[in-house]
């Protein structure tokens, strides 16, 4: 699974030009000087696809993780400057997708017996992006899995604004 999560943020950063961040002081890369007070913004989309580290960058390999788990990964920045709630992100992630898989087959949908290919270059365009919609089939692996979906599905609050004011309502009562 950690393969899985390292794959979806190297293939498909969310911030994929990088964030700007400011030089505290002169600084040489490559024989470029750059003053201090200069914007550098690392693009993770380009380092990430990298064809001398990733033979086939534009493939989906979480094999390549299995076989070399300290691959660069830049998803979250660099240095000083990494996120601080990577953890929350890739943990989020790893729950989400594991569900996922537990719960539901996954595969192309079909309309009229052929197949709705996914375009996998399709996303928007900004600051953060993410896929354009797309076609897709879930199945649900088993009838008790479809039990077990439907039983949460029925309990869960799904009101963002009732899910909002048990949170305020929680931080409330522990201060």
């Amino acid at each position: 699974m950690e393969a899985i999560v390292n794959e979806v943020l190297r293939w498909r950063p969310v911030s994929a030009g990088g964030i700007p961040h400011a030089v505290t002081k002169d600084d040489e890369y490559m024989c470029y000087h750059i003053p201090a007070g200069a914007t550098i913004i690392g693009n993770h989309w380009a380092i990430h696809l990298d064809e001398d580290v990733y033979k086939d960058p534009y493939t989906f390999s979480p094999d390549w993780w299995i076989e070399n788990p300290n691959l660069p990964l830049n998803a979250f920045g660099f240095g000083r400057q990494v996120c601080t709630g990577q953890h929350i992100a890739r943990n989020s992630l790893l729950i989400n997708i594991s569900r996922m898989l537990w719960a539901f087959d996954i595969g192309y949908k079909y309309e009229n017996g052929v197949r709705q290919e996914i375009d996998p270059l399709a996303m928007t365009r900004g600051f953060n992006s993410w896929p354009m919609p797309f076609k897709a089939a879930f199945k649900v692996r088993s009838p008790k899995i479809q039990a077990v979906v439907a039983r949460e599905w029925n309990m869960a609050i799904k009101d963002v604004d009732v899910v909002l004011e048990n949170v305020r309502s929680s931080q409330e009562r522990r201060t």
